[in-house]
């Protein structure tokens, strides 16, 4: 089989994030030929792309091959397999990998699993939108396997949601996603998921969510079975909590919270006379800046994770404050970085 060989590297380009970073289960560290379409599986994810006129079945190491075939510099490359080894031929330079005619099982009953040729697939209507509220969430989304019901992004046809108890991300979709049912999807799963421009999507009742482009790409993701756990009631307290006060951050504040970083992860705020004095500390020692701010309102001593108001929206500088947290409303999100009221010494 005579290929050119970038678009053999952007195949493979496409399929790296569907290898596992250690081969626990047999295969899943490999490219794996089959059906005329190339596989990566790792558990989580499953990508697969099309390659007509593929003639072979198989798998092989993928890290090797991806790095030699990235060093070529011919126009084309043939692939064949003679025994147990895929030849791969570039002007005057060969190689040979070791290939195993054989699938392995497990992974012949995943792509079976979810094979999507039977799938009712459905259009998304504004698929740039939906990519982007489902990546800006999974920011938001925790990273504690102990509470594994808020490691995903929780998706209603309507509305995206993410929470880790110290920052929370809602995203207001403008138009309906063709879903039956409410599903958590893993963060961990939609990491350079923009990069696909998925226009399709289709779900089955085997716990897995598809999603194809217009090159055919598909790409499958399972989703978590805890979304009957997520915190829908609590999270609306909070996006619903009256505002205390209004203020518009400063810019020097993007400064100061990385600074303040450098010292601990949590930082004190206090308001002050049109001031917001930034405090933290911790075993490499202490750091304390003020910056003025005018704030519409008033505003207790708290404690907040400098890391959540860091990856709050940079577009938006007029903030509001409740009981719980710092709200961020944008045109169609609304985020909130978790502050803890300090109980004021008595004099």
């Amino acid at each position: 089989m005579q290929i050119k060989r970038e678009s053999l590297l952007n195949c493979f380009m496409v399929l790296l994030p569907g290898l596992a970073k250690k081969e626990i289960v047999e295969q899943t560290t490999s490219f794996i030929f089959h059906k005329q379409r190339i596989f990566t599986y790792n558990d989580q994810v499953v990508i697969s792309y099309p390659l007509p006129g593929l003639d072979f079945e198989g798998a092989v190491p993928a890290e090797k091959l991806y790095a030699f075939l990235s060093r070529l510099k011919k126009e084309f490359v043939k692939l064949s397999v003679i025994e147990n080894t895929l030849q791969i031929k570039a002007g005057k330079s060969k190689a040979g990998f070791p290939f195993v005619i054989s699938i392995s099982p497990s992974i012949l009953l995943a792509i079976k699993k979810i094979n999507t040729t039977d799938k009712k697939w459905k259009c998304i209507d504004k698929p740039e939108e939906f990519i982007n509220a489902l990546t800006t969430c999974a920011i938001s989304a925790s990273q504690n396997m102990n509470a594994s019901q808020l490691t995903g992004v929780f998706c209603t046809p309507n509305n995206l949601q993410a929470c880790d108890n110290f920052r929370l991300m809602d995203y207001r979709l403008s138009t309906s996603l063709p879903l039956i049912q409410t599903i958590l999807i893993p963060a961990g799963s939609i990491q350079g998921f923009k990069s696909y421009n998925p226009n399709q999507i289709a779900t089955d009742n085997k716990g897995w969510l598809h999603f194809k482009n217009k090159k055919g790409v598909v790409y499958s993701i399972r989703l978590l079975a805890e979304a009957n756990k997520f915190p829908i009631l609590s999270l609306k307290k909070i996006l619903s909590e009256p505002t205390q006060a209004k203020a518009k951050l400063p810019t020097k504040l993007l400064g100061v919270l990385q600074r303040a970083l450098l010292f601990g992860e949590d930082a004190s705020v206090v308001f002050c006379e049109n001031t917001m004095q930034i405090e933290s500390k911790g075993e490499s020692g202490w750091y304390r800046e003020s910056i003025p701010i005018a704030v519409k309102g008033k505003i207790c001593k708290f404690n907040l994770s400098i890391k959540a108001l860091l990856e709050a929206p940079k577009d938006v500088n007029m903030v509001e404050f409740t009981s719980s947290s710092i709200r961020f409303n944008g045109k169609r999100f609304t985020y909130c970085c978790a502050i803890q009221a300090i109980k004021q010494e008595k004099k």
